[in-house]
């Protein structure tokens, strides 16, 4: 009779994760044709199905936006899908608390949010969660998670932590973990990269003998792009420049960043005591202010300790030698870049080519949808 019971709920385990990926990628194809900003309500509800509008109010003003949610895996006090109910009487019956697995049950949970502004699409952010509620029964696959944005910013703009893949590639920022693999992309990122972030592969969630086992499986382009970022991003660190491509990032994508012109006025050599109780030998440079090119920056532009460490690109539990360098030769000009905490290229030259852009770049819309925040539901 077990084996009858364990029969019933692989056949249906599988026949419902086989379902519910055709629908979650028949989502995922209609995404692939929306553009931010140019594709219409109208246009959006023919390219995608499964779609739920709802209406909301955020900062005392009413929005209109769509949901998608297809689901197998719903905590407790919910109640479970009937497969999950099953496996958990086999597994009490028989003693073996591992038959999830081994049968290939996997909780599977998909949701979709999108953005309408001015009847158009405005945001678009999915996430596909196979991490597991209940470890007996879920192989902790993990979670990738894909939003879009016009720019980056944070009502506290102190928080805004831009670390050096982000700075690298402000339209497509794509990291990927054991267990989780995220990606932002911007509203004008290039077509060929959008669509990218939208061509997962779910015939691992069903196969019953080819499991997932990591995010890396659900979404191997992003995977792959997020490696060749982050060695583009320590190629650059270890160049030890800081090109106007990332000046021209930070100038569009990011609104709340602010831009003070320094003169260095003198630089010195200080042994450290680290709190590992460790001794380091590094720069301290002092600066006189010039002008505020961008917003309002406050000193003391004294005693100014520069980063020897920072966190590597792809692998943030290691670090690396942060090779772009202060100046310290007095009389030269910096730009001071801050409003958001940046690992590296936070003083560099005043070049006529970044001081051009500083000067003159218009930055992004600062649109509400943008603030990282969970979307309400």
């Amino acid at each position: 009779m077990i084996f009858l019971f364990v029969a019933i709920a692989v056949g249906g385990s599988q026949v419902s994760m086989f379902w519910m990926a055709r629908k979650t990628q028949a989502i995922l194809h209609g995404l692939k044709q929306v553009r931010i900003d140019a594709t219409s309500e109208d246009q959006l509800t023919q390219l995608v199905p499964y779609l739920t509008k709802y209406d909301w109010v955020r900062d005392g003003a009413a929005h209109r936006g769509y949901e998608a949610k297809i689901s197998n895996d719903q905590p407790p006090p919910y109640k479970l899908p009937w497969q999950a109910e099953l496996l958990y009487w086999i597994e009490r019956e028989t003693g073996h608390h591992q038959i999830g697995n081994w049968i290939g049950y996997t909780p599977f949970d998909f949701e979709l949010w999108i953005d309408i502004r001015d009847g158009k699409v405005s945001k678009i952010a999915y996430s596909v969660d196979a991490s597991g509620g209940w470890p007996r029964l879920a192989g902790h696959t993990g979670i990738v998670a894909v939003r879009s944005v016009h720019s980056s910013w944070a009502r506290d703009p102190w928080r805004l932590g831009i670390n050096s893949i982000e700075d690298f590639s402000p339209q497509y920022d794509a990291e990927s973990w054991p267990r989780m693999i995220r990606a932002t992309y911007t509203s004008d990122a290039p077509a060929n990269v959008t669509e990218r972030l939208f061509d997962l592969d779910l015939v691992c969630m069903w196969k019953l003998f080819n499991r997932c086992e990591a995010p890396q499986q659900i979404a191997p382009k992003i995977d792959e792009d997020a490696k060749s970022i982050a060695a583009l991003a320590r190629q650059q660190i270890e160049s030890g420049k800081c090109p106007d491509s990332i000046v021209a990032g930070r100038m569009k994508y990011l609104p709340d960043v602010t831009v003070t012109l320094l003169e260095v006025s003198g630089s010195r050599r200080v042994d450290v005591d680290e709190d590992d109780g460790e001794k380091t030998n590094e720069w301290f440079t002092d600066y006189k202010f010039k002008e505020a090119i961008r917003g309002a920056s406050n000193g003391p532009w004294t005693n100014i300790r520069h980063r020897q460490a920072i966190g590597k690109p792809g692998d943030w539990m290691e670090t690396m030698g942060n090779q772009i360098y202060p100046e310290t030769k007095i009389g030269t000009e910096v730009l001071y870049f801050s409003g958001a905490s940046f690992e590296t290229c936070k003083f560099i030259p005043a070049t006529p080519s970044n001081l051009e852009i500083v000067r003159t770049a218009p930055p992004a819309p600062k649109l509400a949808e943008d603030e990282p925040v969970p979307p309400p539901m």
